[in-house]
């Protein structure tokens, strides 16, 4: 009998011992996860938070403190956030590249102009515009005029259409001259000189100048006539002329009874559009 029961609490401490083994080879087995919470890696999303972090701090230091006019700092403010940084002249680089992008227009329109302009807006360069684009206009006149910009490599290729402004009276004064001359009729010439030109197209350019331009400067001119002197087929005659003469560009032309008697014509057409006629043509070289 005791030596059933001496067996028993043998094989019950056996028992006893394998269990024990078990569970602490269980928890090892468990432990082997750990370390992945002890190489001291950052998630990806955390990495993420501070390199963005990191990226700020870079563009915070490289912010330079530069002296704006007024004109400067509210075509910036009108641009880009952070209004009151602009206004102390705090500019991150690429507002510094718009900077440069303004002066370089604004010193462009002083070098070929020789006076200031007052500028409405400015859009940068940007990766969906080639092109940036100023609208500006003289102190005394609110009428806007427009400015391109391109960059190709470290040089600002510029272009403008103000110059339109400086040689519309004498180029037409030289127009309805042509048609009174060869023609014997009377008329008034209305015209806009829309291209947008670069250096060479300034204040000095005459009429002659803009006759001998021929295809390279298009235009869009108005020419009023009274009635009693715009018979039929009147318009092919008027046509060859400013053809032969190279005036390419789009026409418009009015006639009505006593049209040129009114003191302002262009206004009289508007407000009178059903006692007017108007024809439309197009002047434009023909490679033969």
């Amino acid at each position: 009998m005791k030596k059933k029961i001496t067996l028993a609490l043998t094989l019950l401490c056996i028992i006893l011992t394998v269990g024990c083994a078990k569970t602490v080879l269980t928890d090892k087995q468990m432990d082997t996860s750990q370390p992945e919470y002890d190489t001291g890696k950052i998630k990806a999303s955390d990495k993420a938070k501070d390199s963005a972090h990191i990226d700020a701090k870079e563009e915070e230091s490289s912010m330079k403190e530069i002296e704006l006019t007024a004109e400067e700092s509210r075509l910036l403010c009108a641009i880009y956030s952070k209004e009151d940084k602009i206004k102390r002249g705090e500019l991150y680089s690429y507002q510094e590249e718009c900077l440069s992008q303004i002066r370089a227009a604004k010193a462009y329109l002083f070098e070929k102009y020789a006076r200031d302009f007052y500028v409405f807006s400015y859009n940068p360069i940007s990766r969906m515009d080639v092109y940036g684009r100023m609208l500006f206009a003289t102190e005394e006149d609110q009428t806007s005029y427009q400015l391109l910009l391109r960059q190709e490599d470290d040089t600002y290729h510029i272009e403008d259409n103000y110059y339109g402004s400086l040689i519309q009276k004498d180029y037409d004064s030289a127009v309805e001259e042509l048609i009174h001359d060869q023609m014997g009729i009377d008329c008034h010439s209305l015209t806009s000189f829309s291209a947008l030109k670069g250096m060479e197209f300034n204040g000095n350019l005459t009429s002659d100048d803009i006759f001998a331009l021929g295809s390279e400067l298009s235009r869009d001119t108005q020419l009023f006539f009274n009635q009693g002197d715009f018979s039929a087929g009147k318009e092919e005659e008027i046509k060859e002329l400013l053809l032969n003469q190279n005036l390419y560009g789009s026409y418009s032309l009015y006639y009505g009874e006593n049209l040129l008697s009114q003191k302002h014509v262009e206004s009289y057409v508007r407000e009178s559009k059903d006692q007017i006629s108007v024809l439309y043509f197009n002047c434009f070289e023909v490679d033969h």
